[in-house]
């Protein structure tokens, strides 16, 4: 799609109706608000605002209309060739079928990952079922006061680890790929750092949080915690043998939230780099 300065259609192609699910007539000179009515198209209001007020000269974002996964592009264009032409150009690229396919290596990326937590999670649940059965009986064979006070102190406390142990796995499992919200990061790397704290344990691993309250930010709970894991837990296994400090500090900028976390393990092979992000 093109559109002048003015905000009028200059040109919409057959292609650029049908992914927008318009009518199959010609919108040339129609505004693009008018084509673009209601909340099924508001990122691309948005998108094409911050252009043609000058404060972006490119933006690609995803959008999503009635069901179908768009990356739109949207460019300022400025004098075009011989006629002088201004205005904004708007591509769309068709993600559904690609969005599909992500979802399922995520959903089995996900699965493994839960696996592979499987036995550190069991075993420090194991410990605190323990410790509940155990302060039971003591307190069964045992009616001083302050005994039996102290015994329901530690209960309640395992069992509120127990819950949020849980908790965070059951929602680890749980979260649906694809789906944007809003989201705390600092309590998702909370559950993140819950799920792993048997394995940290065992490898004599400390772990320090540094930052302060977050605002919420719009993203995939799923995908974000996912990132967080596979980070965490290749800091573990880098360390598994000499133990170290995790560290993960959290940090509101201008317009963006930044998650910082960094091990004192011996750090990747320089003959690796290259190809982190190509497997």
């Amino acid at each position: 799609m093109f559109v002048d300065q003015d905000g009028k259609v200059l040109l919409m192609n057959a292609a650029g109706r049908r992914m927008l699910r318009l009518e199959e007539k010609d919108y040339t000179g129609h505004r693009i608000t008018d084509v673009l009515q209601g909340p099924r198209y508001a990122v691309l209001q948005s998108a094409w605002e911050r252009i043609s007020q000058g404060r972006k000269r490119n933006i690609t974002q995803e959008c999503s209309v009635d069901g179908r996964a768009y990356l739109c592009s949207v460019s300022a264009v400025t004098e075009a060739g011989e006629s002088g032409c201004s205005g904004q150009v708007l591509l769309f690229k068709d993600m559904t079928e690609l969005k599909q396919i992500e979802s399922q290596l995520l959903e089995t990326s996900k699965m493994s990952a839960v696996g592979q937590l499987a036995a550190g999670v069991a075993h420090e649940f194991n410990n605190l079922i323990a410790s509940i059965y155990g302060y039971a009986q003591f307190m069964r064979d045992h009616h001083d006061p302050k005994t039996i006070s102290k015994g329901v102190d530690i209960i309640l406390r395992s069992s509120e680890r127990a819950r949020e142990l849980t908790s965070s796995l059951l929602t680890f499992s749980r979260r649906r790929p694809g789906r944007r919200e809003p989201v705390d990061v600092n309590q998702i790397l909370t559950d993140t750092l819950l799920l792993l704290n048997r394995q940290f344990e065992k490898s004599r691993i400390r772990v320090k949080r540094e930052g302060g309250k977050l605002p919420l930010t719009v993203a995939d709970a799923g995908r974000l915690q996912q990132v967080f894991l596979n980070i965490l837990v290749n800091a573990q296994q880098a360390m598994a043998e000499s133990g170290g400090e995790v560290q993960v500090t959290t940090r509101a900028e201008a317009e963006s939230l930044e998650v910082v976390i960094t091990d004192t393990g011996p750090g990747i092979p320089p003959d690796r780099l290259d190809a982190i992000f190509s497997e």
